[in-house]
């Protein structure tokens, strides 16, 4: 083989690899652009648009970047994002029961029903996590994804309603994830 047909090879190899790539980020930003579809119903059900541009923002360039890494990462976006929607859910209740989200009101029946939805949604996260080869990736991609989720509606309280957020998924997950396998026969 003389030295033009190494570097034809050469350049054929780079522009498959290429191609590769662009095909592979191109089915990312497929994959995660359900998420502009979830910031926009939480900009239209919590009507606080800045939050709902700039957390789905961020969720959709770290989907696309999961999807793109692929194995655990990406398998725990979708079911993430599903199980945000329980503390996503709790805390729209809790602002639909009718008190003023305001002072100790907040801390009586918001940052409660973060936790609890939060709690739920870790439940699911760990199992997910659990029936994953990659129980670490799978567990932190979709226990970040519930929380981006969750916090679409928990942010209105504050920084408090995130940090039962957490601490809800933290207990709900961890046990699960942490729990010794078991033998199946």
């Amino acid at each position: 083989m003389d030295r033009t047909e190494h570097k034809e090879t050469v350049s054929l190899e780079e522009r498959a690899r290429r191609g590769y790539e662009r095909a592979r980020i191109r089915r990312a930003v497929i994959a995660a652009s359900p998420i502009v579809v979830l910031a926009a119903i939480a900009a239209r059900v919590e009507h606080d648009v800045v939050l709902a541009v700039v957390v789905g923002a961020a969720m959709l360039v770290t989907a696309a970047f999961f999807f793109w890494r692929g194995r655990g990462l990406a398998r725990g976006v979708l079911p993430g994002i599903a199980a945000g929607v329980f503390p996503f859910a709790a805390m729209h209740a809790a602002r639909l029961y009718g008190h003023a989200c305001a002072g100790v009101a907040c801390f009586t029946v918001c940052i409660p029903a973060a936790a609890i939805g939060g709690i739920v949604g870790g439940l699911l996260v760990g199992s997910i996590a659990r029936g994953s080869k990659q129980v670490l990736s799978t567990w932190s991609s979709a226990a970040l994804f519930a929380a981006l989720t969750g916090s679409l509606a928990c942010a209105c309280v504050g920084i408090g309603g995130i940090a039962g957020l957490v601490v809800g998924l933290a207990v709900g997950s961890v046990p699960l994830v942490l729990r010794p396998a078991t033998a199946r026969g």
